[in-house]
């Protein structure tokens, strides 16, 4: 776990230093599809549990964002269960600093 969060926290100051280009977003909403892989609280790939979702960006004005999404969750690769895990986040964009908070069930 602290492996993790060393890890998670070095990526989040190299991005925070990073310069961007805020001005490229033009549209009001934003489509994106992903794919991943989880694991267990230890930590092993048995069983094998994989994702695939879809969430949407809604640009509420030029500082707020609203992002629904749901995933749907497998275990093995077996269709026979499968757990819907939707969920939304509200962002809030200063300048360069960027905050979020939101639920997923």
């Amino acid at each position: 776990m602290k492996k993790t969060t060393i890890v998670s926290l070095v990526f989040a100051v190299i991005f925070a230093f990073c310069p961007r280009d805020l001005t490229a977003q033009v549209s009001d909403m934003d489509l994106y599809l992903n794919l991943g892989l989880t694991t267990n609280d230890e930590f092993t790939f048995d069983p094998f549990i994989w994702t695939a979702g879809a969430s949407i960006d809604i640009h509420l004005g030029r500082m707020l964002m609203l992002s629904p999404e749901c995933d749907v969750v497998f275990m093995d690769f077996k269709f026979k269960r499968m757990w819907l895990s939707p969920g939304a986040i509200l962002n809030a964009r200063l300048g360069l600093f960027f905050a979020g908070a939101g639920i997923v069930k």
